[in-house]
């Protein structure tokens, strides 16, 4: 979303620069995308970790 409007915001700004450029760069962005599907993996292990300890009749019990 951040590239996307960041983009739209150079491509207004590149009418008045002819000859500028705008680079995304891959390495960059894949190491990114890498970090936040292994923090969201880490996030959601330890949750999922004490649910499957718990019974399925004990946590109903409280609902």
């Amino acid at each position: 979303l951040g590239i996307l409007q960041s983009w739209l915001i150079f491509r207004e700004i590149s009418k008045e620069l002819e000859g500028a450029k705008f680079a995304v760069p891959i390495g960059e962005v894949g190491v990114l995308i890498a970090i936040t599907i292994i923090a969201s993996i880490l996030a959601s292990v330890i949750p999922a970790n004490e649910a499957s300890k718990t019974y399925p009749a004990e946590a109903l019990r409280y609902e």
